[in-house]
């Protein structure tokens, strides 16, 4: 259904850009230092049991407060800083993703 979405949208390789989890552009909200990318609830330990491509995959250790939790993505740019910097983040060459965990 994605690709179909991204074929009427025009894109120029549907089957790659119908992959993405979301197609919208950036907006600043309110109150929100940041991006706001995507948020979901996981239970971590359920979202890795026996996935194979997982096992294969060096490790990255990052403690949340509970094994289910809120997880927000958010990106951080010059011209709108994510605050407070103490949660976990990548570098992008656009900015900074911070991972931000809620019980």
């Amino acid at each position: 259904m994605r690709v179909e979405a991204a074929k009427v949208a025009g894109y120029k390789d549907p089957t790659k850009h119908g992959k993405y989890y979301i197609h919208e552009p950036l907006h600043k909200m309110s109150n929100v230092a940041g991006y706001h990318l995507v948020g979901k609830r996981i239970d971590i330990y359920q979202a890795l049991e026996d996935k194979e491509k997982y096992k294969k995959i060096s490790e990255v250790i990052i403690n949340t407060p509970q094994e289910n939790c809120m997880v927000n993505f958010y990106l951080s740019t010059f011209d709108n800083p994510y605050t407070p910097e103490i949660d976990p983040c990548f570098s992008t060459s656009l900015g900074k993703i911070f991972i931000h965990f809620e019980k």
